[in-house]
């Protein structure tokens, strides 16, 4: 079995997942159950806040969350190595010591979880898919600038300009992250326009020939 060692950042989100009753614990499961595919850790959190508004929500979101990579490279069931190697590093890691009911429930509860984790699995799966690309797309900007152009007099006031936009998109490397900067024309502002109102046709185009074989998940925060 592979040794566990739980972040001391995740240390919260399990003493959480022991000290909620079994109400809550069945309140999450449903909602872990039903969260839909693609969405972030913030939507969860948002969730769990309405679901479980007296309970540590962030820490649980947080802990549960941080599941994710773990399980997105396992194979099929059984997860009966993560739950009890990360049950017994929370054991052995935590200031506070727990009784045999508690181990008993950590152990019994991480599995409920890895049960229900269909969804937040596939997730991870698309997250990673997209992030073995080189260059992952993070934000964009537009900056737009007037450039005059003098004449040999520079009193003479009769002058031309030129409008500039430039281009910046940041990207998460393998490595780190990257600015590139482009610089165009209004001509290239409509030739990237009609290129990206084309992508979004054909994204809706597959999503609905195939939508009676296969769902789609849409990455959020």
């Amino acid at each position: 079995m592979a040794n566990y060692r739980i972040p001391e950042s995740q240390m919260p989100g399990f003493s959480a997942l022991i000290q909620i009753s079994d109400e809550q614990f069945d309140l999450l499961l449903e909602t872990l159950r039903k969260f839909p595919s693609g969405a972030g850790l913030e939507a969860f959190q948002v969730v769990l806040k309405e679901r479980l508004p007296n309970s540590s929500f962030e820490n649980l979101a947080s802990v549960i969350f941080s599941f994710g990579t773990l399980l997105s490279k396992t194979k099929n069931h059984p997860y009966e190595d993560a739950v009890l190697g990360l049950s017994n590093a929370y054991i052995s890691s935590s200031k506070i010591k727990l009784n045999s009911s508690q181990e008993e429930m950590l152990l019994s509860r991480l599995q409920k979880i890895f049960d229900n984790y269909h969804n937040l699995r596939n997730t991870f799966k698309a997250y990673n898919l997209l992030s073995s690309n080189e260059n992952v797309f993070i934000d964009a900007q537009i900056i737009s600038d007037v450039r005059i152009i003098f004449n040999e007099d520079l009193d003479d006031q009769d002058r031309n300009a030129v409008i500039i936009h430039r281009l910046k998109i940041e990207c998460d490397s393998r490595e780190n992250s990257k600015d590139f900067y482009f610089a165009l024309d209004s001509k290239d502002l409509i030739k990237l326009s009609q290129q990206i109102q084309r992508a979004i046709q054909k994204e809706e185009l597959i999503k609905t020939n195939y939508s009676s074989s296969m769902s789609f998940i849409d990455i959020t925060d």
